[in-house]
C-alpha cells in the first residue's frame, strides 16, 4: 500500500507534465488547422488538453492520489490511441508517442499500475496493427463519419477505463486485507509480548504480597494474645491496617494488569458491567491524574447503574485506558485541565464520551488520528498505534470509536452494544 508521503513526493511531477502536454496539445492542434484545417485530430488534442486539467477537481473530490493520476495517464493514453487510430495507424507519428503511458505511470505510480499501462499500450499496438494484416480495412477507420469515429474511439478507451477501474479496485481492496492482517499480527505479537511480561511481574510481585498479607495476619494474632500498653498496641494495630490496606492496593494493580493484557484475540467474550471497568480505569489513573493536579471525573454510580456490555473485558478496560493515556497527555501541561467521562445511551448502544480541557481535533488531523503510525506527538513519544488498535478492538466487537465535533474541546466517543438482562 502506497504511503502519503511518495504520493506527495512523485505529485510534485503532475503539474510540469500538464504545463506541457497542454502546450504540445495545443501547439499540434493550431499545426493541424493550418496545414489541413479542422479534422478530428484538432478537437482530440484540444479537448485531451482540457480533460487534463481535471485531475485538480478528481483529487479533490477523491481525496485518492492514485485515482487523479490514472485519470491524468488515462487522458494521455487516450489522446494517444485515438490519434494513432485516425493518422494512420504504424504509418502515423502518433503511435511513438505512445511509450509515454507506461514512462508516466512510472513516474506517478506503484509498480502494478506500471504493469496495467504496459499491458494496456500493449493491447492497443495489438489492435493497431491489425490493419497492416488484413484483419480491419483500414478505409473503415479513415472514412468514417466525425461522429462515427468519436463513438469507436470513446467506447474503446472507456472500456479500458473500465477494466483498470475493476483491477484497481481489487488490488486495492487485496492490499488493504493484507496490510490489516500485518497489522493485527503486529499488535497480536504486542499483545503477546506484554502479556508475559504482565505475566510475570504479577507472579514476581504477588509472592511477597502474601508473605507480607500472611505476616500480617501473625502479628495480628499475636498482638490480641499479647498484654500490653492499649495505646501501643492501637498505634500498632493501625500500622498493620496501612500495610494490609497497601497490600490489597498492589493486589487489585496487578489483577488489573493481568485482566489488561489476555490478548486480542484469544480473550473470551463475557457479561459485566460497564461500571467495572470504569470504576477500574479510575483507580489505576486517579493517582496519576491528581499529581499533576488534572481532576478526572466518572460517572456516579447512578448513572452506570445496569448498562452490561457482552465483549471481551480486557480488550475495553485497553481500550479505555489508551484514550484516558492519550487525554492526559495532551492536557498535563495545562493550568487548570480536567478530564471527564460521560456516558449516553439508547435501547442499542452506550456512548461513553472521553472529554478533556483540550482544544479540540482539527479537521486535517481527524482525517488520518485513526490510522496506524499516525501520531500528534513529538517524534519518538508515540508508536501511533493506541486509537488505530482501539478502533480495530471496538470494531471487532461491534461498536466504533469517534470524534464529537460539536464539542468545544477535545471529545472521543467509544460506541458499544448494550445487552438487557
Amino acid at each position: 500500500m502506497r504511503l502519503q508521503i511518495d504520493d506527495e513526493k512523485n505529485e510534485v511531477f503532475v503539474l510540469p507534465f500538464l504545463l506541457l502536454f497542454t502546450f504540445m496539445a495545443i501547439f499540434f492542434a493550431i499545426y493541424r488547422v493550418m496545414t489541413y484545417g479542422v479534422t478530428p485530430l484538432t478537437y482530440i488534442l484540444t479537448i485531451s488538453a482540457g480533460l487534463a486539467w481535471l485531475y485538480y477537481p478528481i483529487k479533490k473530490l477523491s481525496k485518492n492520489f492514485t485515482i487523479s493520476a490514472n485519470w491524468l495517464i488515462f487522458v494521455l493514453f487516450m489522446c494517444q490511441i485515438s490519434q494513432s487510430l485516425y493518422s494512420g495507424s504504424f504509418n502515423g507519428t502518433a503511435y511513438w508517442w505512445l511509450i509515454f503511458t507506461p514512462i508516466l505511470a512510472a513516474v506517478l505510480l506503484d509498480q502494478i499500475h506500471i504493469i496495467l499501462w504496459t499491458l494496456v499500450n500493449f493491447f492497443s499496438i495489438m489492435i493497431l496493427f491489425l490493419p497492416h494484416v488484413g484483419l480491419i480495412e483500414y478505409r473503415v477507420i479513415i472514412e468514417q463519419s466525425y461522429v462515427s469515429f468519436g463513438l469507436n474511439a470513446l467506447m474503446i478507451n472507456f472500456s479500458i477505463g473500465a477494466i483498470l477501474v475493476t483491477m484497481q479496485e481489487r488490488y486495492l481492496r487485496s492490499q488493504k486485507k493484507r496490510g490489516d492482517l500485518k497489522f493485527q499480527a503486529f499488535i497480536q505479537s504486542n499483545f503477546n509480548s506484554l502479556s508475559e511480561m504482565s505475566a510475570s511481574v504479577a507472579h514476581e510481585i504477588n509472592n511477597p504480597l502474601f508473605v507480607i498479607k500472611g505476616n500480617c495476619d501473625v502479628l495480628t494474632s499475636m498482638l490480641d494474645k499479647e498484654d500490653i500498653n492499649p495505646e501501643l498496641k492501637e498505634k500498632i494495630f493501625n500500622h498493620i491496617g496501612k500495610i494490609e490496606n497497601a497490600t490489597k492496593r498492589a493486589t487489585r494493580t496487578t489483577k488489573s494488569l493481568s485482566q489488561l493484557t489476555r490478548g486480542i484475540n484469544f480473550e473470551k467474550t463475557e457479561t459485566f458491567e460497564l461500571s467495572e471497568i470504569l470504576k477500574l480505569i479510575y483507580d489505576l489513573n486517579n493517582k496519576k491524574f491528581n499529581q499533576r493536579n488534572i481532576a478526572l471525573s466518572i460517572p456516579s454510580h447512578q448513572e452506570m447503574d445496569k448498562i452490561y456490555l457482552n465483549c471481551p473485558k480486557g480488550q475495553i478496560i485497553q481500550v479505555f485506558l489508551n484514550i484516558l493515556n492519550n487525554a492526559y497527555e495532551a492536557v498535563y501541561q495545562q493550568v487548570g485541565s480536567w478530564v471527564e467521562i460521560k456516558i449516553e445511551k439508547d435501547d442499542n448502544f452506550v456512548y461513553v464520551k472521553f472529554k478533556d480541557s483540550g482544544s479540540g481535533i482539527t479537521l486535517t488531523q481527524s482525517e488520518d488520528i485513526f490510522k496506524p503510525l499516525f501520531t500528534t506527538k513529538d517524534p519518538g513519544a508515540s508508536k501511533g498505534l493506541g486509537l488505530a488498535l482501539s478502533k480495530a478492538i471496538l470494531q471487532k466487537n461491534f461498536g466504533d470509536i469517534y470524534i464529537d465535533f460539536k464539542s468545544n474541546n477535545t471529545c472521543f466517543v467509544v460506541k458499544l452494544p448494550i445487552i438487557k438482562t
